[in-house]
């Protein structure tokens, strides 16, 4: 599990915001409530499809409109109002830029990923990997065995076909072959 908070790294910055707590109420006119019983509560009772962390970052996202919406975390709350710190990238920061673990936020599609539901309160919102249709968000099996591993532990391109030389050289065969010892392991012992 990744820890989220404070980073003391250059091109990282973390607003902290407060969210009304409590229902969405829903914006008619003058509370009108068109033909339905009062207390049905289709006025007051109107629950938010999104969670009040992922309208945070919201607010964030657009205030501050060059930095990028990493993640969020929740900090406190009271009887009315949830405190939240976003966590805010700086795509043109020279040390944000250098890090291979963080330069993807820099790419033009990561604009507003906190407007989109990309940020993990978004997915969440959207019920990603939850209920119907959710084949399509899972991984393989391969996709999970591989997902860990050593970079020299990764599928060798000669087992697709592609090999590095013209002709599959015996190099290749062998590197095959322990590729593929090395999988028998790792699934029995996951499996055994």
């Amino acid at each position: 599990m990744h820890r989220l908070g404070y980073k003391a790294k250059q091109g990282i910055v973390i607003y902290r915001v407060r969210v009304r707590r409590g229902s969405r109420k829903r914006p008619v006119h003058k509370g009108t409530v068109w033909g339905k019983p009062k207390s049905s509560g289709a006025i007051n009772k109107f629950k938010c499809t999104r969670n009040l962390r992922s309208l945070a970052e919201e607010r964030v996202g657009r205030r501050c409109g060059d930095l990028r919406v990493l993640n969020s975390y929740w900090v406190a709350q009271d009887g009315m109002y949830k405190f939240y710190e976003v966590i805010l990238v700086d795509p043109a920061h020279r040390v944000v830029r250098n890090d291979p673990r963080l330069n993807w936020i820099c790419s033009a599609k990561m604009k507003h990923r906190e407007l989109r539901g990309l940020t993990a309160a978004g997915r969440k919102g959207r019920g990603v990997a939850r209920g119907h249709g959710n084949h399509r968000f899972v991984l393989s099996v391969p996709d999970l065995l591989f997902t860990d591993l050593p970079l020299d532990l990764c599928p060798p391109a000669a087992l697709y076909g592609r090999s590095t030389t013209p002709s599959r050289s015996d190099a290749s065969d062998r590197r095959v072959k322990q590729w593929l010892g090395c999988v028998n392991e790792i699934f029995y012992s996951h499996f055994a």
